[in-house]
């Protein structure tokens, strides 16, 4: 089975941030001694030019006194010339110790990058960073397949980073069933067939929604939805959009939030389910989805029943 760890994205800006500071510290003590070096250069070029013309006037005829300057400078530009490959020396070795330092951090940082890298499961491509999703939005309605195609190429574009811990834990097995838990115990399937998925409780109990779509409760409960519609769960909710088959509308793609974070799962209508977005901008992306129908789950001695509200009326589904 293929685990997708849903720690969701901080940011790789705050990664990239560490590892530029990192290597601010060897570049600064490289600046801080090259000009010294270079000043030092100058000064040998400019003895041994020096030298050079004292020998020349030497050679030429000229006084004593010129070939005795000639050897003061000559050896004034050994010592100086000493003086400079000292200070190469030094200038190598603060290098490598700051290039040392600089890799080692930087493993560092890429060490717990790589330990907070979620994988969408089950995506046709991926690239590191914040997942920004393209949401769907408008009135509650059938939502038609090219917008939902959209989306979800925006969606399959992105994988997440994050070194937060995750409220949700996603799984999808050999099979292509994708199974979502939440941190107070519900789980969430979408099960790859009969375009079905569902909700389970940290009681046991199930709700299927399947086909165009029906819903079937663990108490023997059914009846059906043909929109937009939004599953309340605990702390948790599921906003289904649905698409147009063969005259009948299918669930087509679940937005779940918890809190700020986000998981979509396209391609229920499809037989053929797939993560979508992990993402931490849950509450963002649930602003601009709207919710259609609402049905908030309550339990009861039989299992499970969903309710929803229409103005002050509150009723019973099934």
């Amino acid at each position: 089975m293929t685990s997708v760890d849903t720690s969701l994205a901080a940011s790789t800006s705050d990664v990239t941030s560490a590892d530029t500071t990192s290597q601010t510290a060897p570049n600064a003590a490289t600046a801080a001694l090259s000009p010294s070096t270079d000043s030092v250069s100058q000064s040998v070029a400019s003895l041994e030019s020096m030298v050079s013309e004292a020998q020349a006037q030497l050679a030429t005829g000229a006084s004593e006194e010129s070939g005795l300057l000639a050897k003061v400078l000559t050896s004034v530009t050994s010592i100086v010339g000493a003086l400079v490959s000292l200070a190469s020396y030094i200038l190598g070795s603060a290098k490598t110790a700051s290039d040392s330092s600089a890799s080692t951090d930087t493993g560092s940082v890429n060490t717990n990058l790589k330990a907070d890298t979620t994988t969408s499961a089950g995506s046709s491509s991926s690239s590191t960073g914040t997942s920004t999703a393209s949401p769907s939005t408008g009135s509650p309605g059938t939502a038609t397949a090219a917008a939902i195609a959209s989306d979800s190429a925006s969606d399959v574009s992105a994988s997440v980073v994050t070194p937060r811990p995750s409220l949700f834990e996603v799984i999808q097995n050999d099979q292509g069933m994708i199974t979502l838990r939440t941190a107070d115990g519900f789980m969430l399937r979408a099960e790859g067939k009969d375009e079905a998925w569902s909700i389970t409780g940290p009681d046991g109990n199930t709700t299927r929604i399947w086909g165009d779509p029906h819903v079937n409760e663990s108490d023997g409960g059914h009846w059906d939805f043909k929109k937009r519609a939004t599953f309340v769960f605990g702390n948790n909710k599921a906003t289904v959009e649905v698409s147009p088959k063969n005259d009948k509308t299918m669930s087509a793609r679940l937005s779940v939030y918890s809190g700020d974070e986000r998981v979509t799962i396209s391609g229920i209508d499809t037989n053929k389910p797939v993560i979508t977005a992990v993402s931490h901008d849950g509450k963002q992306h649930d602003d601009a989805l709207a919710d259609g129908v609402t049905y908030q789950r309550k339990t009861n001695k039989t299992g499970e029943s969903w309710t929803t509200k229409v103005g002050n009326k509150v009723s019973v589904m099934g």
